[in-house]
């Protein structure tokens, strides 16, 4: 289990940051920025393994990415050597 900021947002806001700074903003004037979305991320393979039983109400929480990333983790896909998923097709 996991808890960690959204990384997707993370390089959505440094693209945003990038923008700025070609559009001519000085860098030392853009303001810090904390995470502010986070996810929880739990490996359910791992959990089956250990005999823990996640509630369903906690598996409901996420919506859908969260759904998503869970199913992912629950049954993991083959991957090329530099651990990327193979695309599908």
């Amino acid at each position: 289990m996991s808890y960690s900021p959204d990384f997707d947002e993370i390089a959505r806001r440094g693209a945003h940051f990038v923008d700025r700074i070609l559009r001519g903003a000085a860098p030392a004037d853009l303001p810090i920025e904390q995470p502010t979305t986070y996810q929880l991320v739990i490996n359910l393979k791992t959990a089956k393994t250990l005999g823990l039983t996640i509630p369903p109400t906690l598996l409901a929480r996420g919506g859908c990415s969260s759904h998503q990333r869970l199913s992912e983790l629950a049954e993991p896909r083959e991957t090329h050597e530099r651990g990327r998923p193979l695309s599908a097709g």
